[in-house]
């Protein structure tokens, strides 16, 4: 499942969720149930609109962001899939056309077949020779399904062909057969007809030499119809337009070489000028590579994935008309757009519902608030009365008492009839007028004020204190301002009393600390030197862990630094492995391949000290095991051919001794694998390594055909055997050749300390 249907299904899910929970709540009607705030500074409408218009705003700007990225995510997924329809036939034809090369190459390297073609070219009359090159013919042709096979002299005249036929082989390859026979190579000839109306066929013709001197040519043809145009034509997955184009360039034109989809009659038929540039085919006349749009053969818009065929004049197209390619995201995002519109169309729906709901819930709530008031003001009567505070409502026009209860009469001492119609003013029962005119300020400001602490005079006189909260309330006859005082004043002369009674023992307690002072301070004296002798002890121990704990950083650190020089090294290999795909020739590719083994040697090293317990030596015998296993698979075809026995114990090196060592060994295992044993032929190579009393002995030997007579392993230009002369005398060694039925190199040499010296990387890389 890709990304794209994937954003669909959530999209789809979250909004299925949103509207169900929005469908249950109406249902359950706990989501209306909610009042909004209506009045005629913002009424509830505009609140519900703007709502509306954030959520679909969010939900076209999420559409519109996602839209932009699938596009892209789509694109680079179609373009994607044609690079590797594309890639995939380039190969498929590269690997067609080396298979072809390798039976040129098997038929022109058969001696047997050769003598044969001397015979028959010698006499003619010999129906055993001629008998037998029919065979090789037929089985060859039969084998690799090849349409005719021909036999050619020195002049390019037919001598033989199978199936039997009166039909000449092509002028083309008659008129290069001398060039072909001269120089000894296969020639692959291009598609083509030899007459109009013909069948197109390849020519592959294969010169036939016996002990150098050249006798003849063999031509095979080829019938792309039975697998080359078969490939060409196979889509990997069903589509209405789209295909694939073999194209070359001929003269100023760009030469359809394969039959197309929706033209017949095409194949080095059809041909386009090289100045429409916008038609796929010329791009890739031109030379050009990529995915890239344009207009087919037929004028239609078309998207197209140009590769070029290695080592060939033809380039591979495969092309999709634009419409169809787009189809899949055109379809989707109308979907999705579908989606969205529901999915708004179904919140105005909902909005829409809430503000009718709305609506009547207020008016609902208005009928309702005149009956919960009533109710209210009846509790509120109550309270009032009955509370053990004083409690006051006061008009906010004038200040007078409106009404106040028992608990106010009790603690003012004023009866009913001074009190109602009067005012605090005029009662004198704030102690501080400013105190009064500054809670009025504050109550009159919207504030409310709780639990402060004020001075009252009762009517006769007497000062009280008094905790005095308040503040506007709203009933059906006004506005008003409702006060209580909860009287504290007993509660006040406690508070001091204890306040007194805290002071006398503070001033006994400080006394008793005076007189215990000295005994303290002894005894802290005490304390200090032993919470010294505890700190010096503490440190002692905390040394000791850091002397430890630096100790295994290092090692955690050198065991890194072991592990990061490996994998740089590779990284150095893979990038010698991939340099080497773009080898112009075998030579340099050899070259290329020879610095990734030197390399991996040094490689290895890294890896088993990084392995290791021991960071400063690595056994070296495991070492040897393990990298002559892994040269003898890097040449397969040697390693079934060729043995391998080691002798090496446990013998520890370290490194400024490991990195020459292991380049030597793969020096001399490279060239044995390579050279010693030629052909088919079988052999051993052993390899000992031994620790003697006077340093270390290393001994590599095959039993193969040796190093040429005239060849001095220590004076030579070949960059193997120049390296391991360099690498010795770097170990301060000796290097003496065994010579006992092959080659062998035997190499003593004393080790140095771990701490010193240590290997010269960048002469052994650059060398």
């Amino acid at each position: 499942m890709t990304w794209q249907p994937v954003t669909y299904f959530i999209f789809i899910v979250i909004a299925a969720a949103v509207m169900g929970c929005i469908a249950w709540a109406l249902h359950r009607r706990q989501f209306l149930a909610m009042s909004l705030v209506f009045d005629e500074k913002r009424p509830g409408f505009r609140v519900i609109v703007m709502l509306f218009l954030l959520i679909a705003g969010i939900i076209l700007t999420t559409w519109f962001q996602y839209y932009r990225h699938s596009e892209n995510s789509f694109r680079a997924e179609m373009e994607n899939q044609l690079s590797a329809i594309a890639d995939l036939k380039v190969s498929e034809i590269a690997q067609w056309k080396k298979e072809r090369l390798n039976d040129a190459k098997a038929l022109q390297g058969n001696n047997a077949f050769a003598a044969l073609v001397r015979r028959f070219f010698s006499d003619s009359t010999d129906g055993d020779a001629n008998g037998q090159i029919r065979n090789w013919l037929q089985t060859t042709q039969s084998a690799y399904q090849y349409d005719h096979a021909y036999l050619l002299d020195v002049r390019g005249n037919t001598r033989l062909s199978v199936p039997q036929s009166i039909e000449p082989v092509c002028g083309e390859l008659k008129q290069q057969a001398a060039e072909i026979i001269r120089t000894g190579r296969v020639a692959l000839l291009a598609l083509h007809r030899d007459a109009p109306g013909k069948p197109i066929h390849m020519i592959m013709g294969v010169s036939v030499i016996e002990n150098g001197r050249p006798l003849g040519l063999v031509a095979l043809s080829i019938d792309p119809e039975i697998y080359l145009y078969p490939l060409i034509a196979r889509w990997p997955t069903p589509s209405r337009s789209a295909e694939t184009l073999l194209v070359r360039r001929d003269g100023n034109d760009a030469l359809y070489l394969n039959e197309l989809k929706f033209r017949k009659d095409t194949a080095l038929n059809l041909r386009v000028p090289l100045t429409n540039e916008k038609i796929p085919a010329v791009m890739a006349a031109l030379g050009r590579e990529g995915v890239m749009e344009g207009v087919d053969y037929r004028g239609v818009p078309t998207i197209a994935a140009i590769r070029k065929i290695p080592d060939s004049s033809w380039s591979i197209v495969a092309r999709m008309d634009l419409a169809e390619a787009n189809a899949p995201h055109q379809t989707s995002q109308k979907l999705m757009i579908a989606v969205i519109c529901t999915l708004i169309t179904l919140m105005m729906a909902i909005f829409w519902l809430l503000w009718r709901r709305q609506i009547e819930r207020a008016y609902k709530e208005k009928v309702e608030a005149s009956e919960i008031l009533k109710v209210s003001e009846d509790k509120f009567s109550r309270i009032f009365h009955t509370s053990p505070y004083a409690i006051t409502l006061t008009s906010t026009e004038d200040g007078r008492f409106v009404d106040v209860n028992e608990a106010f009469y009790t603690i003012s001492g004023f009866t009913r009839d001074e009190t109602l119609s009067s005012s605090s003013i005029s009662q004198g029962l704030w102690v501080n007028a400013e105190d009064r005119n500054r809670v009025v300020h504050e109550i009159m400001g919207g504030r409310k004020v709780v639990d402060q602490e004020y001075k009252f005079k009762k009517k006769n006189g007497e000062i009280i204190t008094g905790l005095f909260s308040a503040g506007a309330i709203e009933l059906k006859t006004g506005h008003f301002i409702l006060s209580s005082i909860n009287d504290i004043t007993e509660r006040k002369r406690l508070e001091e009393l204890s306040q007194k009674n805290s002071e006398d023992l503070q001033i006994a307690y400080t006394r008793l600390k005076e007189i215990s002072s000295t005994q303290e301070r002894s005894r802290m004296s005490l304390l200090s030197m032993l919470e010294d002798e505890k700190i010096y002890r503490e440190k002692l121990h905390d040394s000791e862990e850091m002397t430890k704990a630096s100790l295994r950083e290092k090692e955690v650190m050198l065991k890194e630094i072991h592990h990061r020089v490996k994998n740089n090294l590779q990284i150095i290999v893979s990038l010698l492995k991939m340099q080497s795909r773009h080898a112009g020739d075998e030579i340099l590719a050899d070259i290329f391949r020879e610095c990734q083994d030197r390399i991996r040697a040094m490689a290895a090293v890294h890896a088993l000290l990084y392995e290791s317990e021991n960071l400063a030596e690595i056994n070296f015998g495991d070492y040897i095991r393990e990298m002559a296993n892994q040269l003898l698979r890097s040449y397969q075809e040697s390693s079934v051919r060729i043995s391998l026995s080691i002798h090496a114990g446990k013998v520890m090196l370290a490194i400024d001794a490991a990195i020459p060592l292991g380049l030597i060994i793969n020096e001399l295992l490279s060239n044995a694998l390579k050279y010693a044993f030629p052909g088919d032929r079988r052999g051993e190579i052993k390899i000992e390594m031994d620790k003697m009393e006077n340093g270390m002995r290393f001994l590599l030997a095959d039993n193969g055909i040796g190093l040429p007579q005239d060849m001095d392993f220590r004076n030579t230009t070949t960059m193997g055997l120049k390296l391991v002369n360099m690498l010795v005398e770097q170990l301060e060694g000796t290097i003496e050749q065994v010579v006992n039925g092959g080659t062998g190199f035997l190499i003593m040499f004393t080790p140095t300390s771990v701490s010193g010296g240590g290997y010269n990387a960048c002469q052994i890389i650059k060398s």
